[in-house]
């Protein structure tokens, strides 16, 4: 028998994963039956109490696992995330020390300490923070000049006269009246849920007079939905030229 090649092989192995991929195992979003639960209960895997030095199979299984990762580091396949470092201390200060023992070890905290801060992080500062972090609510403590990378508001500078219009509270109030009139479902596929955007139905560029005109928006998903919609408009504008034209 001749040796297959290498890229023969490759092959070979492409098909079988792409045939494997679309397959599904038999046992997906099922239970094992009681008579099987019951055969299996109360029995001890071979390898039980076994190690290397005790018994060969073990041995053997052991050995083949670390040829094969050894192989896989060998060829780039695997990369360890600390090559490079030896020797090289990242945290000298909060690096854990040999012979340091945690004051938790064996130890459980008591129901009143789980009560205590059960209660600490439903307390109405906690829950504020979390409601700020989840929505992105400005925090007045820490926004502005007070906040510590403060520039001297060069964004505003930076920015173009877009995303200044974005930013005001008309804008905001416009986009969420969209929103709402729509149920935050999408115009283009029904579906509720997804990241949405706020599409102007005439073009924001070319109508500066209905930007703030709740019939002028419409909800849609970010992505396919959205570039639907701009497609769309950029074909009534070319239309409504073609119309002035002739």
């Amino acid at each position: 028998m001749c040796a297959l090649s290498y890229e023969h092989k490759q092959k070979i192995s492409n098909t079988l994963k792409h045939r494997w991929k679309h397959k599904k195992h038999h046992m997906i979003g099922k239970k094992l039956p009681e008579s099987t639960i019951n055969k299996l209960k109360g029995r001890i895997p071979w390898n039980k109490g076994l190690t290397t030095e005790t018994d060969n199979r073990v041995k053997k299984y052991v050995e083949f696992g670390r040829k094969t990762k050894l192989k896989l580091y060998k060829k780039g396949k695997i990369i360890v995330w600390n090559k490079g470092l030896k020797g090289i201390h990242l945290s000298p200060k909060s690096e854990w020390k040999k012979g340091n023992i945690p004051w938790i070890q064996g130890k459980k905290h008591s129901r009143e300490s789980i009560e205590c801060m059960k209660k600490s992080q439903n307390t109405p500062k906690m829950q504020k923070i979390k409601y700020d972090n989840q929505f992105n609510k400005k925090r007045p403590k820490i926004s502005g000049s007070k906040h510590w990378n403060w520039k001297g508001g060069i964004s505003k500078i930076n920015r173009t006269d877009r995303e200044n219009i974005t930013n005001t509270i008309e804008y905001k109030m416009w986009r969420r009246a969209v929103f709402e009139r729509d149920n935050y479902i999408c115009q283009v596929c029904d579906i509720k849920g997804n990241i949405i955007n706020a599409h102007h139905i005439n073009m924001y560029s070319l109508f500066p007079s209905e930007r703030f005109e709740i019939n002028n928006g419409a909800t849609c998903c970010e992505g396919e939905c959205h570039n639907y919609f701009n497609k769309l408009s950029r074909e009534t504008v070319k239309r409504t030229v073609s119309v002035g034209g002739n």
